[in-house]
Formats: structure tokens, sequence, C-alpha cells
């Protein structure tokens, strides 16, 4: 476990989990213990400017952009609500429930899904960037068989979730 962590970036994939794990000092956040959340009007500059910049990176790379899914910001939106609820940043949060999960509630029926999540950011750029930077991670965001995305913040938390289709 790491101390006073300044970015937590991780990547799910097939049910593994590659990246650092680390519990966050705890912060005053809203948490209604509710993960089948409904998708909540958001604010103009959390998720479109992170799609913005994972489509910016495709395109540099010659790959189509992602299209979002409301289902995926659901999914995302769950994730980042128990993140910052719990003071936690981990794809998978003690009594709540796994990407796989989430992704079906939100009614995404397709399971070849992966999530990425940043921490200890406010920044939408600063997020992608530490992705782009990531070997594993990018490979993922650069994939063109992920052809939809789903992103949200909450506080200084990010998930995104990549489907293919």
């Amino acid at each position: 476990m790491l101390k006073n962590p300044t970015k937590c970036m991780f990547l799910i994939l097939l049910g593994f989990v590659v990246g650092k794990c680390v519990k966050l000092p705890k912060i005053d956040a809203f948490a209604d213990g509710n993960t089948t959340k409904k998708v909540e009007p958001f604010l103009e500059v959390t998720y479109p400017e992170v799609i913005m910049h994972i489509n910016l990176e495709r395109k540099n790379n010659n790959v189509l952009p992602l299209d979002t899914d409301t289902r995926l910001i659901c999914a995302s939106q769950t994730h980042v609500s128990d993140m910052a609820a719990k003071a936690i940043c981990d794809h998978a949060i003690a009594g709540g429930p796994n990407l796989f999960t989430r992704v079906r509630k939100c009614g995404y029926a397709n399971t070849t899904v992966v999530e990425i999540i940043a921490c200890n950011t406010n920044l939408a750029n600063e997020a992608v960037g530490g992705w782009i930077n990531n070997p594993l991670i990018k490979e993922k965001m650069i994939d063109p068989s992920y052809i939809k995305i789903g992103c949200d913040s909450n506080k200084n938390y990010w998930a995104c979730v990549l489907a293919k289709d």
C-alpha cells in the first residue's frame, strides 16, 4: 500500500486488476449506498472532457473515436460515487458490485468491457495523461475493437468503462 499517493491508476481486464490499490484519506462526500443509480445530469467539464482527450489520443493513433453510451456512464457514475463515498481508489470496493455487475445493472449486456480509474486529480487532462503514460492502459484506450465508452468523475475520482460490441 502506498502512502500519500499523488495518482492512482488501474486497469481491469478479464477479471484481473493491474495497478496499485490504495486507500486515500477520508473526504466529505454524499453517499446514499445505492449501486443501481439512474444516470443523472453531469457537469459539462467532467466526462465529455475526458472522452474528448481519449478520442484525441485514438485519433493520434489512427483509431476511430469511441461513441458515448449512457449505460456505461451509469456504470462509471456508480463506481466513482462509491469510491468517493468510501475514500477508496480501487476497482473492487467491499460491499459494492464488481465491474461486470455494475455494467449489467445499468442495462448493458455486453461483458467485454474494461475499466480504467484515476484518483487524486481534479483535472480530466491529468487523469487521461496518466492513462496514456501507462502502456497497459493506453493499449486498451487505443484498441480499435473497443467502440463505446462511458466516463464520470466525483471529486477527485475518475472512471471510464470501454466496451466492445
